[in-house]
């Protein structure tokens, strides 16, 4: 009676070996990083046997680093400053929740937007409010020349406005539905926007034309981020996928599998290494050559709304569903990248 083979082929066997020891060999690689401060957004009247908490929606971090924002639900903007924690004030004046807050380049002008469809632009406590309608706002950029500010939210359409006039100076129509995002390139050529579409837009700014329109699978986009380069830009949202593509050939750059939660923050923390922040309470940063991942930031335990970067891209600020905001320390001289396809990291 021939014998019957129940086991893998020896070829299959090793074949699976090696790529098991591959995935160990990588989760050996990924650090693990904590928080090196965590500020939260306790209410006034909050007690130890009741506390209360607002739910933090933004953030930014000064150019300087010395100051840190936040928005939430509380319709209030937070302001503690970076090295010590303390909390500075509240600022009052939204009557709905906060969805972005941004610094200007130079750190002289704070903007904010609100469901409640304001932006609110501040110059020290100089205060200028513009009611943009219909729909609330979910976002907004500073272009790097500091004068300029882009504002979208539920319209098919992306405000321009010049500071400190508070001049219209451009609206750019967008497929992207309810746009959740919006940012500038680092040389501020380029502008890219997406939202419920699917459809991320980017814009050439010296003429206003729309040079791409990529294709995110359909599913709702939340966040959009540039490298510090200019080169990629990535999108992520309810799908499985980051997708990067490159601006300049618009070809595809790659696509990063992420955990089956909903992404609602994307930074690159390098020109080769982009975070991801969403519903399931972490952090992950990933190589965008080889989909590798990277780093693990551990400390929210509820969903990551929000990341911001500081210029030498040393510190990472994030605010969470969780009433926290964290700072974590960015390292770079012992995280390994892979090679590119050409052999060569750049």
């Amino acid at each position: 009676m021939p014998r019957i083979e129940t086991s893998a082929p020896r070829g299959a066997r090793t074949l699976l070996a090696l790529t098991l020891a591959l995935v160990a060999a990588q989760a050996s690689a990924v650090q693990t990083l904590r928080p090196e401060r965590t500020l939260r957004l306790e209410l006034e009247d909050s007690t130890a046997e009741a506390p209360r908490s607002a739910v933090a929606t933004a953030v930014a971090l000064s150019p300087n680093g010395d100051r840190i924002l936040a928005g939430a639900d509380d319709h209030r903007l937070w302001e503690w400053r970076t090295e010590t924690g303390e909390l500075l004030g509240r600022r009052e004046g939204h009557t709905d929740w906060v969805r972005g807050v941004r610094f200007s380049t130079d750190g002289e002008w704070v903007a904010t937007v609100s469901d409640d469809r304001r932006l609110r632009v501040y110059k020290g406590d100089t205060l200028s409010t513009t009611d943009l309608a219909p729909g609330g706002l979910a976002c907004s950029a500073f272009h790097p020349d500091g004068q300029r500010l882009i504002v979208a939210g539920r319209t098919q359409a992306a405000r321009l406005y010049r500071l400190p006039e508070g001049e219209l100076v451009e609206t750019f129509g967008c497929p992207c539905g309810d746009t959740r995002s919006v940012a500038f390139s680092p040389d501020g050529s380029r502008m890219a926007a997406a939202g419920g579409s699917g459809v991320l837009r980017v814009w050439d700014l010296a003429s206003g034309e729309a040079v791409h329109d990529f294709d995110t699978g359909g599913r709702r986009v939340r966040a959009v981020a540039f490298s510090p380069d200019g080169r990629l830009v990535a999108a992520a949202g309810d799908g499985p996928l980051c997708r990067l593509w490159d601006v300049i050939s618009g070809e595809s750059a790659g696509e990063i599998a992420i955990r089956p939660a909903k992404a609602f923050a994307v930074a690159f923390l390098a020109d080769r290494e982009v975070a991801i922040g969403g519903s399931d309470n972490a952090i992950r940063s990933y190589d965008v050559y080889s989909g590798s991942p990277m780093r693990r930031f551990e400390g929210h335990t509820g969903t990551v709304a929000a990341m911001t970067i500081n210029a030498d891209r040393t510190k990472m600020v994030t605010a969470g569903f969780d009433a926290t905001v964290r700072v974590w320390p960015l390292k770079r001289d012992d995280v390994a990248l892979a090679p590119t396809a050409a052999g060569v990291g750049r």
